[in-house]
């Protein structure tokens, strides 16, 4: 989906957060919460923020591995995206209309 992020005015990046001024957001559920625990540190300390790591028992270990972007198909995947999306945004006619713009 980041290469359609240009289409609603963002500028896509490759990373799994990203903070731009005020506004953080994350690629997904696992970036989320690195993206949360960044958060921790940044209004606590790097200590409480690991300790909630241990709490929550976040040890990432993706069973294939990190995904290596650079050799995703991504027009495979790009008819997939594009019929989510206008699914997604069907009572959003002004986003749609962005999304085929």
């Amino acid at each position: 989906f980041r290469d359609l992020l240009a289409s609603f005015g963002a500028t896509p990046v490759a990373e799994r957060w990203v903070e731009d001024g005020p506004c953080l957001t994350a690629a997904g559920v696992s970036a989320g919460i690195d993206m949360a625990l960044h958060l921790v540190a940044r209004m606590t300390d790097e200590r409480t923020a690991r300790g909630i790591q241990l709490q929550i028992e976040y040890d990432p270990r993706p069973p294939f591995g990190g995904i290596d972007w650079g050799s995703v198909d991504t027009e495979r995947h790009a008819p997939l995206a594009q019929r989510f999306l206008t699914e997604a945004l069907a009572d959003h006619p002004g986003l749609l209309a962005r999304l085929h713009g």
